[in-house]
């Protein structure tokens, strides 16, 4: 064997060697499209070394017939098939690397969703056309509470959907840890606000929501800044600060009248809200942050400068909203949070909540 050929067969082997490795690595943590790009990545690297492999002998060839003879003419005719490069095999090569890389490529920029499904079933895998998304771009991971809000909301239904909601949550995590993560839902503001609490310190990349009164389609938050100011009734120098619970009402699709409130009557009230309240005004993931910033500040500000207990959490906005305040959230900085449903049909508007922090969280609030 000459040292040309001994390079590309130790070349060859050490590819497969490393390749081999990373796709056992891969397939091990369930991550079957980086093993399948990694396996086609070394066979085509492996494929277009050793087309090579006649070439390089006949270099090795080449200059030990220059170096013994002395002559570059006489090595030259004696070479005159210098070339015998395997086309076929360098093609197949390279096209098994592109498709590789390109499979690598997008298992790396993966986007993982999570959608809370309540109401009904609405996924976006069927409905990805919406948001310009294939099917191989991302992975859709569903929280399922369909059946458990259709059998009514007891105690009993809440301490199940708590135990789904963080089980499936803390799956989540871990899967999605090393992608890129999106949230859709359509879903009671309490299980959304839940959910959020259990995505602390964790990056959302993108938002969906879906657009049920115009479209019936789904749309992406975009990265604008132009959005109108969130608004607050008072400033918190003029609430009670001796009020031991507190009412905070944000209203982005509709205004929350005090009617509606008035099953709290002996809390203090203290109302968020944009001057033109509209379906689907949240177009912009700047929007989102800013507005749930803002509240969980304010939140935070009651809890610290009054004699604050307990804040009722009322919110008529997009889920995208509710899971943004989850996840700012504190046990420590906040009093204790309940987040409520909203019912029209029923005597007291917000007749049930979840309890957000603290010792109690999950707990389950009927008035």
């Amino acid at each position: 064997m000459g040292f040309g050929s001994f390079i590309v067969n130790s070349i060859i082997v050490i590819v497969f060697i490393v390749g081999m490795v990373f796709t056992i690595k891969f397939f091990f943590a369930n991550k079957k499209e980086q093993s399948i790009s990694t396996v086609l990545i070394t066979s085509g690297l492996s494929l277009t070394v050793s087309s090579f492999g006649n070439t390089w002998t006949n270099i090795n060839r080449l200059f030990a017939t220059i170096i013994l003879s002395g002559s570059p003419n006489d090595a030259i005719e004696i070479n005159s098939a210098f070339s015998q490069t395997q086309w076929v095999q360098l093609i197949v090569g390279i096209v098994l690397m592109v498709a590789g890389g390109y499979l690598l490529y997008f298992a790396k920029n993966k986007l993982f969703i999570l959608n809370i499904n309540a109401y009904y079933d609405k996924r976006i895998e069927s409905n990805n056309k919406d948001i310009g998304l294939s099917t191989f771009e991302f992975k859709e991971r569903e929280i399922d509470l369909v059946r458990n809000y259709k059998n009514g909301i007891t105690a009993n239904t809440i301490k199940e959907v708590v135990e789904i909601i963080e089980e499936k949550t803390r799956s989540f995590r871990l899967e999605s840890k090393d992608f890129k993560r999106g949230y859709t839902g359509i879903a009671p503001i309490p299980f959304v606000m839940l959910t959020g609490t259990y995505l602390q310190r964790e990056k959302i990349n993108e938002y969906f929501e879906f657009d049920r009164i115009q479209t019936e389609e789904f749309y992406k938050l975009k990265n604008r800044k132009k959005y109108p100011a969130l608004q607050i009734d008072k400033s918190l120098n003029e609430i009670n600060a001796n009020a031991e619970e507190f009412v905070i009402a944000v209203s982005l699709t509709k205004r929350i009248t005090q009617e509606q409130m008035k099953q709290f009557k002996n809390a203090e009230k203290v109302e968020l809200y944009l001057k033109n309240p509209k379906d689907n005004a949240i177009r912009h993931k700047t929007q989102l942050f800013e507005y749930a910033q803002k509240i969980g500040e304010i939140i935070e500000e009651i809890s610290a400068s009054t004699s604050c207990k307990k804040v009722h959490l009322l919110i008529s906005s997009q889920s995208s909203l509710a899971l943004e305040i989850g996840k700012r959230i504190d046990n420590q900085r906040m009093a204790e949070i309940t987040c409520y449903f909203f019912d029209i049909k029923q005597d007291s508007n917000y007749p049930w909540g979840i309890i957000m922090n603290g010792e109690n969280k999950g707990e389950f609030i009927e008035r």
